[in-house]
């Protein structure tokens, strides 16, 4: 994964298992998870590693729907926390950000 770039996870038969897609911003000093997909139980957690491995910031932040309880869940679990919430029209976001060093990692699983 090169910075700022998708990576894609492939199963042993060629086709896609998920993707996590890592964004830079080097006006804000931060890493952005834009997007993080995956079809494969267990996948999310080796594609939420790689993405804090190849992040170049120390700050990594992304956004979730705050109705998507199984992904905040998700997210808590690897060290993110709540930071703010967005308003809008049809939906509302929740920033939430994890620090290199700082987070730590709930041991507890779902």
């Amino acid at each position: 994964l090169a910075k700022g770039e998708i990576k894609l996870y492939r199963n042993d038969g060629g086709g896609s298992d998920g993707y996590v897609w890592v964004k830079n911003l080097k006006t804000k000093g931060v890493s952005r998870i834009e997007e993080i997909y995956s079809l494969k139980r267990g996948l999310g957690s080796i594609m939420m590693e790689d993405a804090k491995r190849f992040a170049a910031f120390n700050t990594i932040e992304l956004k979730v729907l705050d109705f998507n309880e199984r992904a905040i869940g998700f997210y808590l679990k690897h060290g993110f926390t709540e930071v703010s919430r967005e308003e809008g029209k049809k939906k509302n976001n929740i920033l939430m950000r994890y620090i290199k060093g700082e987070n730590k990692e709930q041991l507890t699983l779902f």
